[in-house]
C-alpha cells in the first residue's frame, strides 16, 4: 500500500513539474512574444530595476554581453532595433534615447526571457 502511494505521489508531482514548464520566446517576423508579452522593432520598452541586490541589471547589457548594465540605467527607454539569437536565447538588441555623454553606451542587449522573469523591463 505504501508503494502504491509512493508510485501516485511521485507521477503527480512529476507531472505537475513538466506542466509549470514555460515555453521559450518565439520569434516571428519582427516580433518576439513571450508570456504574453509581445515586443518588435521600433517598439519602445523601459528598463526597471536590476534583479542584482545591488539594482545592476543581470540581464541587460552594454553593446557586448558581460557588460551589463548598472543601476544608473534605471527608468531609460530602450527602442528595439532588432532580435537576435546568441547561444539559443533571444536578445532584443536596440538604443537607449536619453542616453548622455561621451563614454555612456547608447546600444543595448537584453535577455528577453529573462528580463521579463526578474522583471528588468517593463514591456507596453
Amino acid at each position: 500500500m505504501k508503494k502504491l502511494l509512493l508510485i501516485i505521489i511521485l507521477s503527480t508531482t512529476i507531472s505537475t513539474l513538466a506542466s509549470a514548464q514555460v515555453t521559450p520566446p518565439v520569434l516571428n517576423g519582427d516580433t518576439v512574444t513571450y508570456l504574453g508579452h509581445r515586443l518588435y522593432t521600433n517598439h519602445r520598452i523601459t528598463l526597471l530595476y536590476g534583479s542584482k541586490p545591488s539594482r545592476d541589471f543581470a540581464f541587460a547589457y552594454g553593446s557586448v554581453l558581460n557588460s551589463q548594465l548598472s543601476a544608473s540605467y534605471c527608468n531609460q527607454t530602450v527602442l528595439i532595433k532588432e532580435f537576435k539569437k546568441i547561444d539559443g536565447k533571444y536578445y532584443a538588441s536596440g538604443q537607449l534615447e536619453k542616453v548622455t555623454g561621451v563614454l555612456n553606451s547608447k546600444n543595448c542587449l537584453i535577455d528577453i526571457q529573462a528580463a521579463i522573469d526578474w522583471k528588468e523591463i517593463q514591456v507596453e
